[in-house]
């Protein structure tokens, strides 16, 4: 097999590729987070704040991030989690030292370490 420029590269990559997967760790980065019981609330984050700014239907961006209420982030924690991911780098959407509070309180102690 020719590696070409690669080459230096592949003896790592091929490693990596043969390691169980908890060997490799991982993170999902820019996990945007805003907690909040009110709907109308998430719903305008996600609609007037993340959909234009990151140029994606709010449709296809509600089940994805940490918006809303702390029971459907937590579900979304675990959906991740399942998937594979060991770390979400979260991003407050904004107050955010109340929202990583939030996130401490009612959200980490939920989801298994």
């Amino acid at each position: 097999m020719e590696y070409g420029v690669h080459l230096p590269l592949m003896p790592l990559t091929d490693r990596l590729l043969t390691l169980p997967q908890h060997h490799f760790p991982n993170a999902l980065a820019t996990m945007f987070l805003y907690i909040t019981g009110d709907t109308s609330t998430a719903q305008r984050m996600v609609r007037d704040v993340l959909s234009p700014l990151l140029q994606r239907a709010a449709s296809e961006l509600r089940s994805r991030l940490l918006v809303g209420s702390a029971d459907a982030c937590a579900e979304t924690v675990a959906a991740y989690q399942a998937a594979g991911v060991q770390r979400l780098l979260v991003w407050p959407l904004g107050d955010e030292l109340n929202q990583l509070t939030l996130f401490q309180e009612r959200l980490a102690s939920r989801v298994p370490a």
